[in-house]
């Protein structure tokens, strides 16, 4: 049983794939300098951000393009070895490669459009009733397979999403339930 920490930092890293020479510059001995300087015993590091890329080499996600080593293992080893736990990060509702290669897979609005149009600012949040919930779920398996002693799984962005794609209709129709009128709609 692990006793709660006492202070937890959430080591948000949401980098986009234009950004160059991501972590070119990491240091160990720094990193670990600033987790003690700032009394920190746990913080939650980056396997997949918002973007959809990895910060560690894959089979099943896409790796960050300007990332030229694995950042998060030698995180991971960075915290080990001054005792800093580190839960493991995935976006789980946006993934933007995923998005982009998958515009099916993008939660729809009441008024047939992507959640949030394509080419327009924000994020295109995915819907966990297609095939992405069974890309997602390897990214899990996959980081739970290289980190076998993680200290826990950190799923991001999970809340529940009005969809009116073509497949959502379909099945609320199978099973009798009513469409969701626009107006519950508003976060959408």
């Amino acid at each position: 049983m692990h006793r709660l920490r006492f202070r937890q930092v959430h080591l948000d890293f949401h980098t986009h794939g234009s950004i160059p020479d991501v972590g070119a510059k990491f240091s160990k001995r720094r990193f670990q300098e600033a987790l003690k300087v700032g009394h920190v015993d746990s913080i939650t590091l980056f396997s997949k951000c918002h973007h959809g890329f990895s910060y560690h080499p894959t089979k099943v996600g896409v790796r960050h393009p300007n990332l030229k080593f694995n950042l998060l293992s030698r995180q991971i080893e960075a915290c080990r070895e001054i005792g800093v736990r580190c839960p493991i990060y995935l976006s789980a509702r946006l993934d933007e490669v995923a998005a982009s290669a998958h515009p099916d897979w993008v939660v729809v609005n009441a008024q047939g459009a992507c959640a949030t149009p394509p080419l327009q600012p924000g994020w295109h949040p995915l819907r966990f009733n297609s095939p992405y919930l069974d890309y997602l779920c390897a990214q899990i398996e996959e980081v739970v397979r290289l980190w076998p002693d993680n200290d826990g799984i950190f799923l991001d962005i999970t809340s529940i999403r009005h969809d009116y794609s073509e497949t959502s209709l379909r099945e609320m129709r199978r099973l009798g339930l009513a469409r969701p009128s626009p107006s519950t709609s508003a976060q959408n």
